[in-house]
């Protein structure tokens, strides 16, 4: 049994008389709705039913309440009132015990011939019963089926608790679908959106299946029972964005599957250990009315991040040229933010519901934790083989995290990590935690480094900045390849809209985006942005600014002492071959 289940709520189980929840969906093609029911197990007690507000994963704020519509309830045959509350939810009235058969419908997009259902998008929870076990059906057109991580049942999918319904996204309808085996595990590659025809759908196989025998091998096995990876596909070179679950990872993919696209394949995968199963307490089970604070974001995405790109290296899909393209990227990105100097990457993580006036993002407050955290990693792995003589490194940190939190155990207090980094390698690294992670300031990048005889070399030049790192796809399409001090962006995100000028599918729309880009490209120039996400459109605000930029370039340091080359292999290599 997989998910967020603790023993709190195992007991909880265990003194309840109530049983599962049954969830049904209809899809009609054609309509903009999709029909739900749940079967709700009560004793004849009032019963309140919510929606998220919240997607895990995703620390912002969403208004999923505006597309609820129509929530009727039957107890014992016989229509009862249903009653909208002030704070969002609906309350059904109590009546005869046994089930209680609610029913609503959510307004989506015009269903063509494949879709994606988010769980905390759409699926209503009992409010204090999210611990208990939940079954999906889906009545489906003809000729469409469902995919998703979750297990089979019969004629649908079971889950032990609300948390691991809702952490299963599902691609619906007549869509393609890849396959391959990695221990034993089958994996599922579904495509739900975008052009498929565009799609190396072979080289899309190799590199999942590669990433997924790299990490089994990393981590000493697959924590889950099957895997889904649902792709839609962007019209762009390289890039993408992500979003992880229990057993499955929804991505934009984009078509030519470049160095970024594989990077977001492997960082989306490695959530399914870091941030799934290693986890603050708070991510599991959840509080879907209010964001989560912890302080260990940079370790849970940034240091995902930083796994993402060594564990290409050391699998050898990418070489060590890309490796040190990603350090230089990452530096690049994180020293262009003067925040750094103000906001540790505790607090960026901790506190990034205040970001976006209060309705948080999925970059940081301030500081973006992705790059940060990347950094923090690579510091504090270079320290620990330091510190230990290349007997320990972050490898072991993750790995006692791991045991700490998996098979269902409660996630790991804040003080936890600092904890496991002095047991791992010695009391210096708690300093190393105190002024890296808890203290804002430039982090010691280029002294690290020289650990294992790499240099860099720096130059500077003046540059507009937009406050991200953006990139034309093949089409003419812009996107988003790395946030920057506009921590309202992620990377993958599509700008379809500047300043009222929307992009288009034609050519001529796209000529004029690019046209009104650049005459923007000036410092002081302001920009109104619509960005989309996955699903989502958001509006994004950004300002030109004039700086100066340090180029960054890696290079061997000369006569480089057997002792530090010995370091840079050992970093390369692991705890294990991959």
């Amino acid at each position: 049994m997989r998910g967020f289940l603790s023993a709190v709520f195992v007991a909880s189980l265990a003194c309840s008389a109530l049983a599962r929840i049954d969830y049904s969906v209809r899809v009609v093609q054609g309509s903009n709705q999709l029909e739900f029911e749940m079967v709700i197990p009560s004793d004849g007690k009032a019963v309140e039913v919510k929606i998220p507000n919240w997607a895990p994963g995703s620390y912002r704020l969403a208004n999923n309440k505006q597309f609820i519509k129509d929530v009727t309830a039957v107890r014992a045959s016989r229509k009862v009132v249903v009653t909208e509350s002030a704070d969002g939810s609906w309350v059904v009235a109590s009546g005869s015990s046994g089930d209680v058969v609610l029913k609503y419908s959510r307004t989506t997009g015009p269903i063509t011939d494949r879709m994606h259902l988010t769980g905390p998008a759409y699926y209503l929870y009992v409010k204090d019963r999210i611990g208990e076990e939940c079954s999906i059906k889906f009545n489906l057109p003809e000729k469409w089926r469902a995919s998703c991580g979750l297990n089979v049942k019969g004629d649908g999918f079971v889950a032990p608790t609300y948390d691991v319904l809702a952490d299963n996204p599902v691609t619906l309808g007549d869509y393609v679908s890849d396959y391959y085996e990695v221990e034993g595990v089958k994996h599922e590659i579904a495509y739900f959106g975008g052009d498929v025809s565009k799609v190396d759908r072979a080289k899309v196989v190799d590199y999942c299946q590669r990433i997924s025998q790299a990490q089994s091998k990393f981590w000493g096995g697959l924590p889950f029972e099957k895997y889904v990876w649902h792709f839609t596909v962007m019209n762009a070179a390289d890039g993408g964005w992500g979003l992880e679950h229990l057993s499955s990872t929804t991505i934009g993919l984009a078509q030519g599957v470049g160095e970024g696209t594989v990077s977001v394949l492997c960082h989306e995968l490695f959530h399914a250990w870091n941030v799934k199963r290693i986890r603050s307490k708070v991510l599991g089970p959840f509080d879907y009315n209010v964001l989560p604070k912890t302080g260990a974001l940079w370790l849970l995405e940034g240091v995902t991040d930083y796994y993402a790109d060594l564990l290409l290296y050391r699998s050898n899909i990418f070489d060590e040229e890309y490796f040190k393209r990603s350090i230089v990227s990452n530096v690049r990105t994180t020293r262009s933010n003067a925040q750094r100097f103000e906001v540790s990457p505790y607090d960026s993580s901790y506190r990034v519901g205040e970001a976006a006036n209060g309705q948080g993002n999925s970059a940081g407050f301030g500081v973006n934790y992705y790059n940060t955290g990347w950094l923090v990693g690579l510091c504090l792995d270079l320290e620990i083989r330091e510190k230990t003589g290349g007997t320990k490194s972050l490898d072991d940190v993750m790995f006692a995290l791991y045991e700490q939190t998996k098979d269902n155990k409660p996630g790991f207090e804040e003080g936890d990590v600092r904890k496991i980094l002095v047991e791992v390698g010695g009391p210096e690294l708690g300093t190393a935690y105190d002024n890296w992670v808890m203290k804002p300031g430039e982090l010691p990048v280029e002294a690290q480094l020289a650990k294992v005889g790499f240099l860099f070399e720096t130059n500077a030049e003046k540059f507009v900045d937009a406050g991200f790192v953006y990139a034309w796809g093949d089409d003419g399409r812009l996107t988003v390849s790395r946030p920057g001090r506009n921590t309202n962006v992620r990377r993958g995100d599509e700008i379809i809209e500047i300043n009222g000028i929307a992009q288009g599918a034609n050519e001529s729309a796209m000529k004029n985006v690019k046209e009104q880009w650049t005459k923007l490209m000036v410092a002081g120039a302001k920009l109104k942005l619509k960005v989309k996400r996955g699903e989502e459109i958001l509006d994004v605000d950004a300002e030109m600014t004039e700086g100066t930029r340090t180029n960054y370039k890696i290079e061997n340091e000369g006569n480089i002492s057997p002792e530090k080359m010995n370091k840079r292999k050992q970093w390369h290599i692991g705890s294990k071959p991959l």
